[in-house]
C-alpha cells in the first residue's frame, strides 16, 4: 500500500507542476474486482492482495496523509484492468472525434 500511496504523491506533485486539476483516483486491478465496494476478490499472481478491501485502505492512507481534499477520496474508482482498458480506448475514440481549434 506504501507503494501505492508513493506513486500516488507523485502524480499530485506532477498534477501541481503542470496546473492539472484532480478529480479522483483510479486503480486498475488484473484479478476479480468488485467494484461497488472496491474490493479485491481474487488476483492469482499477486495472492496476498485478494480479498482485500483496497479502496477502504487507500482512504485511511490518503487520509492519514493528508494529501488530497474529501471531494477527491469520494471518488476512488477500483475495477479490472480489462474494463479500464476498454473504458480508455471508448474514452480516446471519442476524444479523436472532436477538432480543437
Amino acid at each position: 500500500m506504501k507503494d501505492i500511496i508513493n506513486q500516488i504523491m507523485k502524480q499530485i506533485e506532477f498534477s501541481k507542476e503542470k496546473n492539472f486539476i484532480i478529480k479522483g483516483i483510479g486503480i486498475s486491478i488484473g484479478g476479480i474486482v468488485d467494484k461497488e465496494k472496491g474490493e479485491i476478490i481474487n488476483v492469482s499472481n499477486i495472492g496476498k492482495w485478494s480479498s482485500m478491501k483496497i479502496k477502504e485502505k487507500l482512504i485511511k492512507e490518503l487520509i492519514e496523509s493528508q494529501i488530497l481534499d474529501d471531494s477527491i477520496l469520494q471518488n476512488i474508482i477500483i475495477d479490472n484492468d480489462g474494463n479500464c482498458a476498454a473504458h480508455c480506448e471508448k474514452y480516446f475514440e471519442m476524444l479523436s472525434d472532436v477538432i480543437i481549434l
